[in-house]
């Protein structure tokens, strides 16, 4: 059963000691069970005290950042966003899709190719139906319209068809019906 973070004095604190424990002394943690209960501790906790420990185990603890980045996406924020981006390139779908979705959430845009491009691949990890989010957050980044995606793809494979258009008022006449 998990302890309610909010019912112990200094939740945080006293994670951080734990964490400052087993940084100093590793042989005691050889099988890593407890930093894998300090993050499951850590992801009880809605404090910015506690995503700030999560983003530096992000850091020191490679072998441990898809489950680090999917607590981070629980509460996406402007301070996560940087891992959240590094996240693109797990090959973990079930982190990709947690990522996101985060990412979704949070009101930013890059506007770097390599981002995009980590963004694209991911998609492209992701099963078909997964996907929709991914295609969300590459239109919410770049404004494309999928719209006119497969207007332009319709008239390339239908040539011969009317394009796909909405048919224009139109102009009005000089004249009205009175003058005639």
């Amino acid at each position: 059963r998990r302890s309610n973070a909010s019912l112990i004095e200094d939740y945080d604190g006293l994670i951080e000691r734990i964490l400052a424990g087993i940084t100093e002394r590793p042989e005691l943690d050889k099988s890593g069970e407890m930093l894998d209960m300090t993050i499951s501790a850590l992801s009880t906790s809605s404090s910015p005290k506690a995503h700030e420990l999560l983003r530096g185990l992000f850091e020191t603890q490679p072998d441990r950042r898809d489950q680090i980045v999917r607590i981070l996406a629980n509460r996406p924020t402007e301070e996560n966003f940087p891992f959240l981006i590094r996240s693109l390139s797990s090959d973990d779908p079930s982190t990709l899709q947690a990522v996101v979705k985060a990412l979704l959430k949070i009101d930013k845009k890059p506007d770097q190719a390599d981002i995009l491009r980590m963004a694209i691949v991911a998609a492209l990890r992701l099963d078909k139906k997964q996907r929709p989010a991914a295609t969300a957050l590459l239109e919410k980044w770049t404004d494309a319209d999928p719209i006119a995606y497969y207007q332009g793809w319709f008239k390339e494979k239908y040539p011969q068809q009317p394009a796909p258009e909405l048919v224009q008022a139109p102009a009005k006449s000089k004249y009205t019906y009175e003058h005639l």
